[in-house]
């Protein structure tokens, strides 16, 4: 079993920098029009909650509000 380790570090990390870095690894492995499409949930993700947010401080709760608020929303485009 892994044991988390908790250090002032980890309590700097936003959503948003661990989105950005996800994505940047995500762009080798995948074909383009996945990487836009994973671009465009990340962009309306983003519309709908605080990415300077520390990671620490979501809860389970965060997250399911976020996927109800991207599946009863209207469309919203892209920025290109």
């Amino acid at each position: 079993m892994f044991t988390q380790v908790s250090s002032r570090a980890d309590q700097d990390i936003t959503f948003e920098s661990i989105a950005n870095k996800w994505m940047e690894l995500k762009r080798v492995e995948v074909a383009a029009s996945t990487f836009e499409a994973y671009k465009s949930i990340l962009h309306v993700s983003l519309f709908f909650i605080n990415g300077k947010k520390n990671i620490n401080q979501f809860k389970p709760e965060d997250i399911l509000t976020l996927r109800n608020k991207i599946l009863t929303s209207p469309t919203i485009e892209p920025e290109m």
